[in-house]
């Protein structure tokens, strides 16, 4: 076969095109770092669609919290240094979750830490449901914090 994989992996969903919104918006977050709480709202984590995929939303916020917060370790900023480097992720969390609360459906959450068999196919799993939510209807509760481990 000459080296090649004829093995295909697609993970997430589709969204609808010419479906926006008139103008973007930015998706509410709740965040407690440690048990502490705050509420944001960054265009970091925003959509113009009116139906959105949570694998989009979940991107995005996971690259607003290694950016700001450095939960993953070396964002190449001083930001998040006030947490330390003490987990492997040489960051100062090991245990985090996210979870789209929506208004009038059952909730989902997933881990920030898990990384499955530490190949892509087996982390992009976690979006093979292909979530969508209405972006008008739903907010960010996010909970990250470090816990020693034997």
């Amino acid at each position: 076969m000459n080296g090649q994989c004829n093995t295909k992996y697609i993970y997430g969903g589709v969204t609808l095109a010419n479906q926006n919104l008139d103008k973007s918006r930015n998706i509410p977050i709740n965040i407690w770092i440690n048990g502490n709480h705050k509420t944001i709202s960054t265009n970091k984590v925003s959509t113009n669609k009116k139906l959105v995929t949570a694998q989009e939303i979940d991107v995005k916020l996971r690259k607003y919290l290694q950016e700001e917060y450095n939960i993953y370790g070396h964002n190449g900023t001083k930001k998040g240094e006030e947490y330390g480097h003490k987990s492997k992720f040489y960051s100062g969390f090991n245990i985090g979750k996210v979870t789209f609360h929506l208004n009038n459906e059952p909730s989902f959450t997933y881990d920030l830490f898990y990384t499955g068999t530490g190949q892509a196919e087996s982390f992009l799993k976690i979006y093979e449901d292909n979530k969508t939510v209405e972006s008008e209807k739903f907010h960010l509760d996010v909970d990250i914090s470090y816990k020693e481990t034997i």
